[in-house]
């Protein structure tokens, strides 16, 4: 993986409606011509990630998820801890990058410490913050 059109889907969950705005425009100012789903509720985009899983043969597919970190009701903490619980396969379809407006080292740490988040990013997402994605990306290994 090295390209945002490497991915067959990516997701925005994020509870702000312009910032999901803003980003999707930035993706695809940088040449993303894929699907891109929008979730302002966790909640829903994990039941997606979920029915993702469960619906049908996936085959070959890679899907990236931009998950804020504070948002109501399953923060994006929560929402690592619960996808951490899904099966092995999870692991090899979804990578998740933190889209965040904090700067806080504490979660920096956290995102860092964590298996599952496959990079870090200070929103809003820009054509220079693209390159800092495409940087995580060009790390990954499907």
């Amino acid at each position: 993986m090295n390209s945002l059109n490497d991915f067959d889907c990516i997701l925005l969950i994020d509870d702000d409606p312009i910032i999901n705005f803003v980003t999707n425009r930035f993706l695809r100012k940088a040449g993303y011509q894929n699907e891109i789903i929008k979730f302002e509720h966790s909640l829903e985009g994990f039941d997606y990630v979920k029915a993702v899983l469960t619906s049908f043969d996936l085959g070959p597919c890679s899907v990236l998820i931009f998950l804020d970190i504070n948002m109501p009701v399953l923060n994006g903490w929560g929402f690592l801890e619960q996808f951490e619980k899904l099966p092995a396969k999870a692991k090899e379809v979804f990578r998740i990058v933190i889209l965040t407006s904090s700067y806080d080292p504490k979660d920096i740490k956290m995102a860092n410490d964590d298996k599952n988040v496959s990079g870090y990013v200070v929103k809003p997402l820009s054509i220079f913050r693209i390159g800092e994605v495409e940087d995580y990306l060009e790390k990954l290994r499907f």
